[in-house]
């Protein structure tokens, strides 16, 4: 693909996530002011679900399924077996995490109170393991890709006005988040037998296991990021109710956007230094504190936003029955500056310098003191938990330096090269 060309996609992949992200974010005003905060508290558990399924399921196999199908381009079979590999190793995966959840269900009484919104999640695990997206970066047809996330985001707000009235309306709440899912994934098994991409072949011929062997390693990095990334959220929903979880939820969902923001600001300047000549120490360092300093500064100048306009936007964005969820918003807002940190150093100094090994001990070290934190804290509240949420933000950040220096980088001079960058 040529200069301009990936530059283009890159460009038009960028403008459809912040189109996803918009279509998102009118979505979770319209659900708390109907649910109430226990029903969106119940919707935000529901939805944490289906994140940990997806992720789950995926394997980490995205990366490597599309080498393999770009390695045999010339040979239709070898690629159609390269895809019912991964579809039939995701099958397996889903199967385990439908015991989990069926499993969870039944033993659970904070899970069975609501068993029949979170079975619904039931119907996502298996649509994720039918549904192949990395095919899409394999044949470099990123926008068909795109369309396809704003097809599911729409869908899903779309039945949201549809279906959800009032805090009753829960259920179909976890019902619009999954059915467009379901559409997709039809229309995507009918693209790619249509267009001749994937044919048939026998059952004999599948080596899921191998799939699951060879990626392991890569698995586990994935999951070790996930359980950091909502590891608090998941065991604050058996120390908390319904009401105090929907409260932490509606506070979550702030350092969903600001996580969000601060990811688009920096994908922008990788792709964007990525594609240009960034050669040579001093031209490198300059790359690496400008970068810095807009991510940081976007970090900062949405925890400002937050800080000062907390009860403004909690009344937009929630009502007043999440009024009391602002001393957690405040929290979000103190952690806001780290996630942005964070953010840099890892996908511009850790990931670069091949550090990445060390950074995964790091996420470990900081989901334990989560899980420490919430665990044996006597009877916390939701305020309380976003404090630990948000002391294992600086943990991550304060560890993180700390590996940079001691491998002999300067974090925020990291004098990249063109070779680095790339």
């Amino acid at each position: 693909m040529q200069k301009a060309s990936l530059k283009k996609s890159i460009m038009s992949v960028l403008g459809g996530q912040a189109l996803i992200y918009a279509l998102s974010l009118i979505q979770v005003p319209y659900l708390t002011h109907h649910l109430s905060p226990d029903g969106f508290g119940v919707f935000s558990f529901a939805a944490l679900l289906f994140t940990f399924g997806l992720n789950f399921i995926l394997y980490g196999v995205n990366n490597s399924g599309v080498y393999l199908f770009r390695k045999h381009h010339h040979s239709p079979l070898r690629r159609s077996l390269v895809f019912w590999d991964q579809l039939t190793a995701q099958i397996i995966l889903a199967a385990i995490a439908l015991a989990a959840l069926g499993i969870a269900l039944l033993v659970s009484d904070e899970l069975h109170a609501h068993a029949a919104a979170y079975g619904v999640i039931a119907v996502s695990f298996v649509t994720n393991a039918l549904y192949n997206p990395w095919i899409f970066v394999a044949t470099e047809r990123f926008k068909i890709l795109t369309t396809a996330n704003i097809i599911m985001r729409a869908g899903a707000l779309a039945l949201t006005i549809l279906l959800v009235h009032d805090k009753g309306d829960v259920i179909w709440a976890v019902v619009s988040l999954v059915l467009p899912a379901v559409v997709v994934t039809g229309v995507f098994f009918w693209w790619t037998f249509k267009n001749g991409i994937i044919r048939l072949v026998r059952p004999g011929m599948m080596s899921p296991i191998k799939v699951l062997r060879r990626d392991a390693s890569i698995a586990g990095s994935a999951y070790i990021a996930l359980f950091n990334s909502y590891i608090g959220m998941m065991l604050a929903k058996f120390m908390l109710d319904d009401h105090d979880y929907g409260l932490l939820s509606f506070g979550d969902r702030f350092r969903w956007i600001s996580m969000v923001a601060i990811a688009m600001t920096g994908n922008v300047l990788f792709s964007r230094y990525c594609g240009e000549r960034v050669s040579g120490v001093q031209q490198g360092a300059r790359f690496g504190l400008k970068s810095a300093a807009l991510l940081i500064g976007t970090g900062i100048a949405i925890a400002l936003v937050m800080a000062v306009g907390v009860h403004p936007l909690t009344l937009f964005l929630g009502g007043r029955a999440f009024l009391p969820s602002e001393p957690v918003v405040l929290l979000v807002a103190a952690a806001v500056p780290l996630i942005a940190i964070n953010y840099y150093l890892t996908t511009f100094v850790i990931n670069v310098f091949g550090m990445a090994s060390k950074q995964l001990v790091v996420l470990a070290i900081t989901s334990a003191l989560i899980v420490g934190g919430i665990y044996f804290y006597p009877s916390p509240t939701a305020t309380e938990i976003m404090a630990i949420i948000t002391a294992g933000e600086l943990a991550r950040a304060l560890l993180s330096l700390l590996i940079v220096r001691m491998s002999g980088h300067r974090p925020f001079h990291p004098g990249l090269t063109v070779m680095a960058a790339r």
